[in-house]
């Protein structure tokens, strides 16, 4: 397997000051996965397997960054704003035990919670289901399509049930309806068929955008504040999305990556749309919205052993 640099040399193709757009956008599910250091952009995380969290924050032109220890081979990283600070707080699941772990940003990452929730079998996915600005903790158990939500606004004591989803569906929550509240969401990788239960009215709509393999990478490029239906083609290396602002039928397509990367959604250079990003095997790559999609960023940064973060579902 193909190393890439190691994690403390720093990245390489540094942008240039004009690259990065000053705008700080909205904040969504997705910035609260990926602003470790508050500033409204998402950073480069890498989580390696031995329980190491490596984040080269965009601040600084992600040129500074800090290592911090926390995990097991067996957890699962879910990062997220769980206390409520603007910044991403380092958070674990550990599906043997259905334990989850945070620790926090608002203490410098001194001080964690603990909680039980979910099984061996669910799909941890955190998001802010009751729209009071902090990452809730949740799970989506395929077997039945049940999704249970243990919610901040309750001090993590009270939990909602909701049902969405079939066997064979992957969950893609977020906030489709602009309503400030994560909505459950699946997509079925077979046909292509996503479908959302919006927090806004209890309704549930189908659409179909993709075809059979594609990779759902849903985000909000069109920076309305609300989310995009979006797929990545591996076969192709191509983007498509379905814009919400036209009521889902207004969609765009853009080329960028080759079968082996992975699409990591963020809104890098805080405009307050999604960015391409792909962890590949010689780093980071990254194509900005804020240029209309010309202008990208390279960086080197984790290993081909590590999971780029944030992860989809």
């Amino acid at each position: 397997m193909t190393t890439l640099s190691a994690l403390n040399d720093g990245p390489v193709g540094e942008p240039a000051a004009s690259t990065v757009l000053g705008a700080i956008g909205r904040t969504t599910d997705a910035t609260r996965r990926s602003d470790y250091d508050g500033d409204g952009k998402a950073d480069i995380v890498a989580y390696q397997p031995s329980g190491t969290w490596e984040i080269l924050e965009s601040h600084s032109g992600f040129t500074t960054s800090r290592t911090i220890a926390w995990g097991t081979s067996s957890d699962v990283p879910v990062p997220g704003d769980y206390d409520g600070d603007g910044k991403t707080d380092l958070g674990l699941f550990n599906p043997a035990t259905g334990q989850w772990h945070i620790l926090l940003s608002s203490t410098s990452y001194a001080t964690s919670l603990a909680f039980t929730l979910g099984t061996a079998t669910d799909v941890p996915v955190p998001g802010d289901y009751d729209g009071d600005g902090q990452t809730d903790l949740a799970f989506y158990r395929p077997s039945t399509g049940q999704w249970q939500i243990l919610t901040s606004s309750s001090g993590y004591t009270t939990t909602q049930i909701g049902v969405l989803g079939t066997s064979g569906d992957r969950p893609v929550p977020g906030d489709y309806d602009g309503d400030g509240k994560t909505d459950l969401a699946v997509f079925n990788p077979a046909t292509a068929q996503w479908r959302i239960l919006f927090s806004s009215t209890g309704a549930t709509t189908t659409k179909t955008w993709g075809v059979n393999g594609d990779i759902p990478v849903a985000g909000d490029y069109d920076g309305d504040g609300t989310m995009d239906l979006a797929v990545y083609r591996p076969s192709t290396g191509s983007w498509d999305f379905l814009y919400s602002k036209a009521n889902f039928t207004s969609s765009a397509s853009v080329q960028w990556g080759i079968g082996t990367d992975v699409p990591v959604v963020g809104d890098y250079d805080g405009d307050g749309k999604a960015d391409l990003g792909l962890f590949t095997s010689s780093g980071w790559k990254i194509l900005l919205s804020g240029s209309g999609y010309a202008t990208s960023l390279s960086l080197r940064w984790g290993s081909t052993s590590d999971s780029p973060l944030p992860i989809h579902p």
